[in-house]
């Protein structure tokens, strides 16, 4: 049990979906890897199709991910946040300390990573500065106005739950970026005003400049210098990658005082610019600032400035080297599936009224009366306590929070000693989180 679970778990009763969505998958051949692709509400996005396309191609599975949500924010139906999002489309300030804080728990991402074998996180919109460790305002700049708050939380979990787990990771622009704030990285928000700043010349070498404002922007090609003894130069085997597809206006200022090593970099006038970062801390998690994916489906399609990019096979390299990762950790997962069989499972019980937000018992009424039910379903289980809340625009509320755990059980018995502590309780839902253990008493 992690101390951090203790010290900042806030627990909010509310609804969140922990099925994998399953209406956008590749065909299902279950000697393949399964490849996770992290939520995103736009799958006609190249980023998202390109990264689908690949992974077939190289022979794996992939599956979208559900959206994971944060038990310290409120959701409506539609999975939209109701508190929390600035006027901009980014996270609040308040939201996004809670988010960093808490990473993955009280969420779903356990249960949305549960049959996947590595996660892609994809390229899109800028990340929501709110969740820099270094909180800063937006750049201000409109016509770069790109923010999703729903995205940034599902991201942000999913990734903080990947990396505790060491779930492989894949992350492509955003998703490298991704990596880096997760990480503690300071972040360029714009990357042309930075070369200004700097008094340094910039020609768009990361993204090409519209030639009207309604024509397609193509992907930018540049090389990448590769640092040896790293993930990125095992697959491509050399210490310099031409051609890589280049979309993106933000990037990693740095990696300093961060599990993070640069393994990727171009020198644009004298800058060097980050282009790829791995965290030395983990077996396989790696974030690259261009698009091998592109290449693929710019070869695949016969587009035709396909040789302005890194070659089919150099792509390629990328996606299959994922897989050979998501074979292994899948070999340790069934291996410490077959070690420990024990399965306990972790209640989280808040005691605020879901009606009026009051605590609905003393904490030792709340106790008292967990205990008495669970006694008439079980012959043993442990109750912890932890500090619990959520926000709710500018206002923090706070919720004494009962953490139960429970094993040499089911499913079936969870849910019915569930419905009597929620009808008592007087709650929405309780979170459950069911892990993989092995059960031992230690006497010394």
């Amino acid at each position: 049990m992690k101390k951090k679970m203790l010290s900042f778990l806030l627990v909010i009763v509310l609804c969140i979906g922990v099925t994998n969505v399953d209406a956008f998958a590749s065909e299902s051949d279950v000697s393949k890897p399964l490849i996770g692709i992290a939520w995103r509400a736009d799958t006609d996005s190249e980023f998202y199709t390109n990264i689908c396309l690949a992974i077939e191609k190289a022979g794996g599975n992939w599956i979208l991910l559900s959206q994971v949500k944060s038990a310290d924010l409120k959701y409506d139906k539609n999975g939209k946040l109701k508190k929390g999002v600035a006027k901009t489309g980014a996270l609040t300030n308040a939201a996004g300390k809670l988010i960093r804080n808490n990473t993955w728990y009280g969420s779903n991402a356990a249960e949305a990573v549960a049959d996947v074998d590595a996660v892609v996180f994809t390229g899109g919109e800028d990340i929501s500065p709110s969740l820099y460790y270094k909180q800063k305002k937006w750049h201000g700049i409109e016509e770069e106005l790109d923010y999703n708050a729903e995205r940034d939380v599902s991201d942000y979990l999913t990734m903080t739950y990947c990396l505790d787990m060491d779930i492989p990771i894949l992350g492509s622009c955003r998703g490298m970026q991704l990596l880096g704030v997760v990480s503690g990285s300071e972040v360029i928000q714009d990357i042309p005003t930075y070369f200004e700043s700097i008094g340094v010349e910039y020609n768009y070498e990361h993204r090409n400049v519209k030639a009207t404002p309604d024509s397609y922007r193509d992907y930018a090609s540049h090389d990448v210098i590769i640092a040896k003894k790293s993930h990125l130069y095992n697959i491509v085997g050399k210490t310099k990658l031409t051609g890589c597809p280049s979309w993106h206006h933000q990037a990693l200022l740095n990696v300093d005082d961060t599990r993070l090593k640069v393994t990727g970099s171009v020198n644009i006038n004298g800058v060097e610019m980050i282009e790829a970062v791995e965290r030395t801390d983990k077996t396989f998690a790696l974030g690259i600032q261009f698009h091998p994916e592109v290449s693929v489906n710019k070869n695949v399609n016969n587009i035709d400035n396909a040789d302005e990019y890194m070659s089919m096979k150099k792509a390629m390299k990328f996606f299959k080297y994922l897989l050979a990762e998501a074979s292994e950790y899948r070999a340790r997962k069934n291996a410490d599936a077959e070690k420990f069989t024990d399965v306990q499972y972790v209640l989280y019980l808040g005691t605020n009224d879901k009606d009026t937000n009051e605590p609905v018992f003393s904490p030792e009424e709340a106790k008292e009366k967990a205990k008495e039910i669970l006694l008439k379903h079980f012959g043993g289980y442990t109750i912890m306590e932890a500090d619990g809340g959520w926000i709710d625009g500018d206002i923090v509320y706070k919720e004494y929070t009962l953490v139960i755990y429970l094993s040499d059980t089911d499913e079936e018995s969870i849910h019915k000693v569930s419905d009597e502590l929620i009808k008592v309780f007087n709650q929405s839902a309780i979170m459950i989180q069911a892990n993989p253990t092995k059960t031992e008493f230690y006497g010394g």
